[in-house]
């Protein structure tokens, strides 16, 4: 976190602000996750948090399998607390920082080709997904 929160981030007294360079590479964007994910293009992180939990068991395969194929290579996707893609998608490997849980596309053939090493990165995120959870948990 130390040595990604002066390039990535501006403090604001007990705020940090994420710089307008990557805020410009976010999208934003409103849509149904029924639908169809076509032509949303390639993601390195997808936050997907508190959202799964209120769907059947059956939408959360094509849920999880649709966020896999939008994900880059070592793409990283980051659940809720109490949520959890156990027994529904087997493209994933869970992965811990701390006591911090993600999931990251396990590579397809096609992924492999295009692997890159974003250790440091997957990091940060989870250090920024468990901010994320403290600020939900104390609201």
């Amino acid at each position: 976190w130390a040595a990604f929160k002066p390039q990535y981030f501006t403090d604001r007294g007990r705020v940090s602000l994420l710089s307008d360079d990557i805020k410009g590479m976010v999208r934003f964007q409103r849509f149904n996750l029924q639908d169809s994910f076509g032509g949303m293009g390639k993601f390195d992180l997808i936050f997907l948090r508190n959202v799964a939990i209120y769907f059947s068991d059956e939408f959360k395969n094509e849920l999880f399998n649709k966020v896999y194929r939008l994900l880059n290579p070592d793409g990283v996707m980051f659940l809720g607390s109490s949520e959890t893609i156990d027994h529904y998608s087997s493209s994933f490997n869970s992965m811990h920082h701390g006591t911090d849980l993600y999931y990251q596309a396990k590579p397809s053939e096609e992924m492999k080709s295009s692997k890159v090493d974003n250790t440091k990165l997957m990091e940060m995120l989870a250090n920024i997904n468990s901010r994320l959870d403290s600020t939900t948990k104390s609201t």
